[in-house]
């Protein structure tokens, strides 16, 4: 039997023998006692990689370990046997791998428990998949083509919004190809509604997906608004969307069925709306529907007319960059009530006045349809809102004053 001699020097100068065999076996201790690996989680933000794990009832701490280049390096000590996790800025187009150990703490030394599985996550493709092309091909398809991205991108995702209104949702994902390019036709649309589509790459993890940056967003007007005028001889091929509050709801109501398919007018106009429908619930979309021959038509105010301001801070912000893009934009005076509770002709005037001195210097037309009705008469049906005569009548009044009739 060998024997383990441990000499200590004690206090006396007496050297003293010990057989291994008659101590508790510490090694077989200390390896029964080795904590066991936390659970690892993954997870982006961004480009950030968050890395997280699970707590460990008899651990000191942790050790977590990142791949450099094939090799294992030791990222960070934890000295907890709680919780945690950390973050690292990392890059797009890149994969990042990890594990991670627990340990114990035996006079001063460590103890090490097993490694857990490495886990490996991708980061977001980097880059803009601009779409390039927007179009109705026929009354029962829209045709998108987008440039590709980096080519670590493994996807794209298609999103798309119906209406001024409409929130964007995801409708379908299209596995990446070679190229520079990629086109997609959407089938499932409703005729006379404009539609707008903006576009994402992606890197997958599993079931999750690290998504890149979107696309600016893509307007595509109905088949109908893309036809020059077959119907109307003498129309120009020019766009023209009217954008407003209910009174130009009723104006839309009372006139689409003359002036709908083929004559290229379209509406963007909810009840109850103002300053807010502009900047926020429209935003970038008015932006995308413009592509050199859509003119923009502004009749709203009723609702907040205390905003004046800020529809002057908003016209000019915009307008220059329409007008840059081949638009013609024209600001239509809010129209004359008659015994509105919240609204007098007081108001309507004073509105009218600080809004057309507002946006005077800007390529902006203003038409004052104010006087106009003031001058020819008028007619409402609830104090405010203009009955099927004086709605068709400002209808008329815009189309002459833009040169569309």
């Amino acid at each position: 039997m060998r024997i383990l001699v441990i000499c200590i020097l004690l206090m006396t100068g007496v050297f003293t023998a010990v057989n291994l065999n008659t101590v508790p076996a510490m090694a077989a201790d200390i390896a029964d006692s080795a904590p066991s690996a936390p659970e690892l989680t993954l997870s982006l933000s961004g480009k950030t990689v968050i890395v997280s794990w699970g707590s460990a009832q008899n651990a000191s701490g942790f050790e977590v370990y990142k791949l450099y280049k094939d090799v294992w390096k030791r990222y960070k000590t934890v000295y907890s046997n709680a919780a945690g996790s950390l973050t690292m800025t990392g890059s797009y187009n890149c994969s990042y791998t990890w594990k991670i150990r627990s340990f114990i703490l035996v006079n001063g030394e460590k103890v090490y428990g097993s490694f857990c599985k490495s886990i490996k996550i991708k980061t977001p493709p980097s880059g803009y998949p601009g779409i390039t092309y927007g179009k109705a091909e026929g009354a029962g398809a829209n045709v998108i083509t987008f440039n590709t991205i980096h080519k670590s991108c493994e996807g794209y995702e298609i999103w798309r919004a119906e209406g001024a209104t409409g929130k964007f949702k995801r409708i379908t994902s299209k596995k990446a190809v070679d190229g520079s390019s990629m086109t997609y036709k959407d089938t499932k649309i409703s005729s006379g509604t404009i539609y707008y589509y903006k576009v994402r790459g992606f890197r997958t993890n599993g079931d999750e997906r690290a998504t890149g940056n979107f696309s600016d967003i893509k307007a595509v007007l109905p088949y109908e608004a893309n036809i020059t005028s077959s119907a109307n001889s003498g129309m120009p091929a020019r766009k023209t969307i009217f954008v407003g509050d209910s009174r130009m709801l009723f104006i839309r109501n009372y006139c689409q069925q003359a002036w709908g398919a083929g004559t290229g007018i379209g509406f963007l106009c909810e009840s109850g709306v103002g300053i807010d429908f502009l900047t926020t619930t429209l935003g970038a979309k008015l932006d995308a529907m413009l592509d050199g021959s859509t003119d923009l038509v502004f009749w709203i105010g009723t609702n907040d007319p205390d905003y004046v301001n800020r529809y002057i801070t908003y016209y000019k912000s915009k307008i220059a960059a329409w007008t840059e893009k081949g638009a013609k934009v024209y600001i239509v005076s809010v129209g004359p009530v008659e015994q509105d509770p919240w609204l007098d002709n007081e108001g309507v005037e004073a509105f009218n006045a600080v809004l057309k001195a507002g946006i005077s210097g800007t390529p902006a037309k203003w038409l004052d349809v104010y006087t106009y009705l003031k001058k020819m008469g008028f007619s409402t049906i609830d104090g405010l809102h203009y009955g099927e005569d004086t709605s068709l009548l400002v209808f008329d009044f815009i189309l002459r004053s833009i040169g569309r009739i």
